[in-house]
């Protein structure tokens, strides 16, 4: 049995589902791209958000930094 076409079915199966249960949570974008809108996780992004802000700020301008330094490596 092919595993790896079952399992694609499987997700494709999946991602019509969701699409058609939360069609209004649905967004096109440019006729290629959906995005699907959702609430889930914000509260826990605003909790950790107002913590520290320059924590916060420290670890996004880090992130940054390290996805340079990796563009870099991966050019060399």
């Amino acid at each position: 049995m092919n595993w790896d076409l079952t399992l694609a079915i499987l997700f494709y199966v999946l991602v019509v589902i969701i699409f058609i249960k939360g069609r209004k949570n649905v967004e096109t974008q440019g006729k290629v791209f959906f995005l699907y809108r959702t609430k889930l996780g914000l509260k826990l992004m605003n909790k950790i958000a107002g913590i520290n802000p320059f924590t916060l700020k420290l670890i996004g301008l880090l992130g940054v930094l390290v996805g340079f330094a990796g563009m870099v490596v991966i050019l060399t």
